[in-house]
């Protein structure tokens, strides 16, 4: 069962131009705090598109 979802990135300008050194990683956002889930189960999925499907707060969050 997955616990978490993150999304991490690094500014690949700033890569390019240090080609020597590795890029730097930052996390972007936890989807579980971005949405307010307490766990990724089916159910709170579930109900998270529920609540996009409805117009609630999750789909102004996602666009």
């Amino acid at each position: 069962e997955v616990e978490e979802a993150d999304t991490w990135v690094y500014n690949l300008t700033e890569a390019n131009l240090t080609p020597n050194q590795r890029p730097r990683w930052y996390k972007l956002y936890s989807f579980k705090e971005e949405y307010g889930l307490k766990d990724l189960s089916k159910e709170s999925l579930h109900n998270l598109i529920t609540d996009m499907n409805q117009g609630g707060k999750s789909l102004e969050l996602y666009h």
